[in-house]
């Protein structure tokens, strides 16, 4: 049935998830510590102009998006009215 949620099986999914992010991360701190150096750089446009510019132009699509989603929610459907409050 949609909507219904396994609660036992959503736990043991973020368990295992987890368990397996954690085993990998080990694994690549242990064998190649300087990746985590490399990757963890600032990119180049980041401290710039750009991405002040890209970061505001995206917050203002995400908040436009959000607002038009909900709205098309309310008006086709039912029921979403009483959830949404």
């Amino acid at each position: 049935m949609a909507g219904t949620l396994c609660w036992l099986a959503a736990w043991v999914y973020v368990a295992v998830r987890m368990i397996t992010l954690v085993i990998g991360a080990v694994f690549i701190i242990r064998d190649n510590p300087e990746i985590i150096n490399e990757r963890g750089r600032m990119p180049l446009l980041l401290g710039s102009w750009w991405s002040l510019i890209h970061g505001i132009l995206m917050a203002a699509v995400t908040i436009w998006h959000t607002g038009r989603e909900d709205k098309v929610l309310h008006e086709e459907l039912p029921g979403y009215a009483e959830y949404a409050l």
